[in-house]
């Protein structure tokens, strides 16, 4: 009965230190097994970090924490704009004293048949037209914005071979003596005169700018403007 009960006992702690063993076995797998699983997730925590600290980083540029404050104090003030009251702002330059009705009604009392133009945005004019024994005259006053006034004078005449532009002298002193303020009449059909053969020539009388050009052998033109 005693052996018995000993050798059941020996076969009992047989067992035990079987199951022991493999107790300790399943432990130590256990514990490497958590030790990957472990290993894993910090290695994961560890690669996926620089990717949020770069995002929080970017953020952290876009929008800074602190408010940056400007010393206003210390800033130059803005330059106020000047503007400049000439630019665009020119006054036309009018021939003064000289009425529009001075101009084509000497005209018409000499045979010219007169026109009258209101143009929007291209000013007023009148042009006064005489044709006779192959010569063809033409006088225009304009005006820029102002029907009461004129601006500039236009005499123009032209003649059909064999004829002779030098014998129209005559149409131009008549025009060089329109009246203004400080004209000078007989001083204008002087100049006239003097300078008819040249192919161009310019002078100021009272404050007008006179111009007289051969536009060819058979034209010729005058012009009366303001010298202003």
């Amino acid at each position: 009965m005693i052996n018995y009960d000993l050798s059941g006992l020996i076969i009992n702690l047989a067992f035990m230190k079987i199951n022991l063993t493999k107790n300790r076995t399943l432990l130590i797998v256990g514990s490497l097994a958590l030790v990957i699983i472990i290993w894993m997730v910090i290695g994961d925590s560890i690669i996926d970090s620089p990717l949020e600290n770069k995002t929080h980083s970017g953020k952290s540029l876009e929008k800074p924490n602190k408010e940056v404050k400007t010393n206003t104090s210390e800033m130059p003030e803005p330059k106020e704009k000047i503007s400049n009251p000439d630019v665009g702002n020119a006054k036309p330059n009018y021939i003064k004293g000289l009425l529009p009705g001075d101009v084509y009604g000497n005209m018409n009392m000499r045979g010219f048949k007169t026109e009258q133009f209101l143009e929007t945005g291209m000013g007023h004019s009148w042009i006064s037209k005489k044709s006779k024994n192959d010569f063809d005259y033409e006088v225009s006053a304009w005006s820029e914005d102002d029907d009461k006034k004129v601006q500039t004078v236009k005499a123009t005449a032209i003649c059909n071979p064999p004829n002779e532009i030098y014998t129209t002298v005559e149409f131009f002193q008549m025009v060089s003596t329109l009246p203004y303020d400080n004209s000078q009449p007989q001083t204008a059909a002087g100049w006239v005169s003097d300078n008819f053969y040249e192919s161009k020539a310019i002078t100021t009388i009272g404050g007008v700018k006179f111009t007289l050009f051969s536009k060819s052998e058979y034209e010729k033109i005058f012009i009366m403007e303001s010298a202003e």
